[in-house]
């Protein structure tokens, strides 16, 4: 009974392995997908490859947008709240508005 249960983890560990391996980055997985439409040549196959590569490609566009975009409110937040400690009403008004 020990060896089956030994034999099953190292099973299990082996799988691991291979899932481990085959993660990838989503440049890599645009990189792969662009790569296999164009070996696939002229087929459904690359046709969908080449179509999840656009598809990842705006993801990866949307991701950068979306970070550069959190930045600039954070430092437009930070100006506001700065500003706003110099005048009495514009604190009370940012405080209201939990602005941190």
């Amino acid at each position: 009974m020990v060896e089956e249960t030994d034999s099953a983890d190292r099973e299990n560990q082996k799988d691991i392995r291979i899932v481990r391996r085959f993660e990838m980055t989503l440049e890599e997985a645009i990189v792969h997908a662009e790569t296999r439409s164009k070996e696939l040549a002229d087929c459904k196959c690359a046709r969908e490859h080449k179509q999840l590569a656009e598809w990842l490609k705006e993801l990866h566009y949307l991701r950068k947008w979306k970070d550069a975009i959190q930045t600039d409110l954070k430092m437009l937040k930070d100006n506001v709240w700065e500003a706003g400690k110099k005048n009495e009403r514009s604190k009370e008004i940012l405080q209201l508005t939990d602005w941190r």
